[in-house]
């Protein structure tokens, strides 16, 4: 079930899992912050599913700006980390 690319002694592996971390990282950092978007305000909540770039502003006017961004940061690094390993 596991691919060839993570399973143990793969080379690379550490890159790749930085990678596939990284991604989970912001998936879950934007899922979260949407989330609590939507529970300060509906409208908030909408517009950051539906108008681009919103998402960062509704964060910085609720207040919880650095509390989303800085795991989402995080996740880009890795991303950014695990790509430079690989090369």
């Amino acid at each position: 079930m596991i691919p060839e690319q993570f399973k143990f002694g793969a080379p690379h592996l550490s890159a790749r899992l930085l990678i596939v971390s990284g991604f989970a990282m912001m998936a879950g950092s934007q899922l979260s912050g949407s989330i609590m978007l939507f529970r300060s305000s509906f409208v908030r909540g909408a517009l950051s599913l539906l108008v681009p770039g919103y998402f960062l502003v509704g964060l910085k006017r609720s207040g919880i700006y650095w509390t989303i961004i800085g795991p989402w940061s995080a996740g880009i690094a890795f991303i950014v980390i695990g790509t430079m390993l690989l090369s």
